[in-house]
């Protein structure tokens, strides 16, 4: 029951986490380009990433929206102590509703970014559960049977 309580809690520390690490490398990789001098050979990239490039941008929704909310479905679906992957779609439902409460209709690539990121958080526990599930059956032909011996 209890790590039944400590699902919400354990997603939404997993996606703080993440939150904090992802502006920590993206605030890192914006002052390494900004630290490249104009005259470099690798200048006319630079100057396209400071611009606001497309790569830049791409950059900060994979890291910024992406990445969180994959460790919120990730994290508190593996939590759960049966019914993973429900858990997990679960959270993906609760997730989408919570990113267009707060980005509204009309920031709709924040919200497609973070629902790409549930999704893929939803995934990654369904795999997980799978493959474990594959293993234990392997496990279990391979395991010696007793032997039954009947009286005739």
């Amino acid at each position: 029951m209890l790590r039944w309580l400590c699902v919400l809690p354990a997603a939404l520390l997993g996606q703080l986490v993440l939150d904090f690490l992802a502006a920590a490398a993206f605030s890192f990789a914006r002052d390494l380009v900004l630290a490249i001098p104009d005259d470099s050979a690798t200048a006319s990239f630079a100057l396209a990433i400071r611009g606001g490039s497309a790569v830049m941008t791409a950059c900060r929704l994979l890291l910024s929206y992406m990445t969180p909310k994959t460790a919120f479905t990730l994290v508190g679906g593996k939590m759960a102590p049966r019914y993973q992957v429900i858990t997990a779609i679960l959270l993906t439902l609760l997730g989408f509703l919570r990113s267009a409460w707060i980005h509204g209709p009309t920031n709709y690539v924040h919200v497609a970014a973070e629902t790409a990121g549930l999704v893929l958080g939803t995934l990654f526990v369904f795999w997980q559960n799978r493959r474990d599930r594959s293993k234990r059956a392997v496990e279990t032909s391979a395991a010696p049977q007793p032997s039954v011996k009947r009286e005739s």
